[in-house]
């Protein structure tokens, strides 16, 4: 049976591919199915351990040990595709992912922080022009291993962990029916103007994937010696409080060499996000998933451009 899988795979991965409505890598030669069919034996030698509803990859390097969830241990809610979404082989996915990091007012010199007007707007453009958001843990398992894709996915993400991300953004998301991800710094999270774990907790409850952006926001890039701890317990502690399992994480600074990357596989997250100028997604980019930034300044028509550009 895996003989027969991993011919039907390969067969997916490099001979049906090609088609512009799912975003396909051209046809390969002999050398290039034989790259493939060794990635897809890491695909079936892991793709067993994703838990269940809640999509996510693993990679051609050393893998973490299976994550075992504990017996109160609940799981993301599922991720339902449309009767419209459309059936995609494995390999490259064209899906915007937009990053933001406050949804606030009164702050009009940070570039950082988007108003709420301007927000709305860009979630109604969203909402009116048929994009539907799709989580990170599910983009990368479709990239990895092939899924369902609605007509339009886009990824809403926001970095640190602020409150305003719970009591601004995420009302307004749902008045339009789109699912974000939150990637948090643990040790900031239920001081000041950070999220508590209680909104976490009612976040996951409605869809959304919380991630780890670190325990202290450490340039991992700059800190070698911190990277393994940085991931490791930020995971564990998010973990512990949502009790899911925490998928995905996104790099401090958007930055992540080689080095950081493996680690951030080890550690056992499943897909890494940084910032970048693409909307094109690989299995060779699952640790470096490119993600576009929206600033304060950028009108509705700057926006539309980040959802339209390779």
């Amino acid at each position: 049976m895996r003989r027969i899988l991993l011919g039907l795979l390969v067969m997916a991965l490099a001979g049906a591919v090609g088609c512009a409505t799912t975003g396909y890598a051209a046809p390969l030669d002999e050398a290039g199915q034989t790259q493939v069919a060794q990635k897809v034996e890491t695909m079936l030698a892991t793709a067993n351990s994703f838990p269940a509803n809640t999509p996510s990859p693993g990679s051609s390097a050393t893998l973490p040990p299976t994550f075992t969830a504990s017996p109160t241990m609940t799981l993301t809610p599922t991720l339902t595709p449309s009767p419209t979404w459309k059936n995609v082989f494995a390999g490259e996915v064209y899906a915007p992912i937009l990053l933001y990091h406050r949804v606030v007012e009164g702050q009009e010199n940070n570039r950082y922080a988007v108003s709420p007007t301007a927000f709305e707007e860009q979630m109604r453009f969203l909402a009116e022009n048929g994009y539907t958001t799709i989580t990170p843990a599910y983009l990368a398992r479709v990239i990895l291993v092939g899924g369902q894709l609605p007509e339009r996915p886009v990824l809403i993400t926001f970095d640190d962990g602020y409150a305003d991300t719970y009591t601004n953004a995420f009302p307004i998301m749902e008045k339009y029916g789109l699912k974000g991800a939150l990637y948090v710094v643990t040790s900031t999270v239920g001081v000041g103007e950070f999220i508590t774990i209680e909104q976490l907790r009612d976040l996951a409850a409605h869809g959304w994937e919380i991630g780890s952006h670190t325990v202290r926001h450490v340039d991992l890039v700059k800190n070698p010696d911190q990277v393994e701890k940085e991931l490791e317990d930020s995971r564990q502690t998010l973990q512990d409080w949502l009790g899911m399992p925490v998928l995905t994480m996104a790099y401090p600074y958007g930055k992540a060499n080689e080095y950081v990357q493996t680690k951030t596989r080890l550690a056992g997250f499943r897909a890494g996000l940084r910032i970048g100028i693409f909307n094109r997604h690989t299995p060779d980019s699952l640790f470096e998933l490119s993600r576009r930034e929206v600033r304060a300044e950028y009108t509705l028509e700057q926006f539309i451009e980040l959802l339209s550009v390779p």
